[in-house]
């Protein structure tokens, strides 16, 4: 009777081996953070860009995406500033279908980045963007902007292709307590969807 009872042990242990593993969804976020510290009118004068809390933005989304485990889902993000190059390498690398741009943006500039001197960056145009969006494999389908100039900088994106953007208003302030509990709870419910 021992003989049998340890067949039986190891019947039962093949049984559970043999079980599929977990589904784990793994995913990607790229979040782009314009933060020029200065730009330059067409008369030469220098003006600062009011300075943002791009620390605590990361902590709130980082709280929502880590919120994924429970949910069986493996959410990674990636910081970069945005500048053109890292703009560009990005959308050619196909490594998200989702961008997270933020910033204050530029009243006249619509895609704010940043030089690696930390000034404003105007050289990307219009037609630029088009180009780099329509290019990108896989397509990218969300694009969330946080900015005091969210409208124009969505409306840009919109008008490049990409399917889905949500824009998000903060004041200059940008600690803005709204803003950043819709942040955290669209990310929250996106991994929910996702599943």
């Amino acid at each position: 009777s021992g003989g049998a009872g340890k067949m039986a042990g190891t019947t039962l242990i093949n049984q559970y081996a043999d079980m599929p593993a977990p589904k784990v969804h793994s995913d990607r976020l790229m979040v782009l953070q314009a933060a020029p510290l200065a730009y330059f009118y067409e008369d030469k004068t220098c003006k600062p860009f009011p300075l943002h809390d791009f620390d605590h933005e990361i902590s709130i989304i980082k709280s929502a995406l880590d919120g994924s485990i429970k949910l069986d889902a493996s959410i990674e993000m990636e910081v970069e500033s945005a500048t053109t190059s890292s703009f560009t390498t990005f959308m050619g690398s196909g490594s998200s279908r989702v961008l997270h741009f933020s910033g204050f943006g530029h009243p006249t500039h619509v895609l704010a980045f940043e030089t690696e001197d930390g000034y404003l960056d105007d050289s990307f145009s219009l037609e630029s963007l088009y180009s780099v969006v329509k290019s990108a494999n896989p397509p990218l389908e969300l694009v969330v902007v946080n900015s005091f100039h969210s409208g124009r900088i969505g409306k840009a994106f919109l008008d490049a292709g990409v399917p889905h953007v949500v824009c998000c208003h903060h004041p200059e302030i940008f600690r803005d307590k709204a803003a950043n509990s819709f942040i955290k709870n669209f990310y929250l419910f996106l991994i929910i969807l996702d599943k």
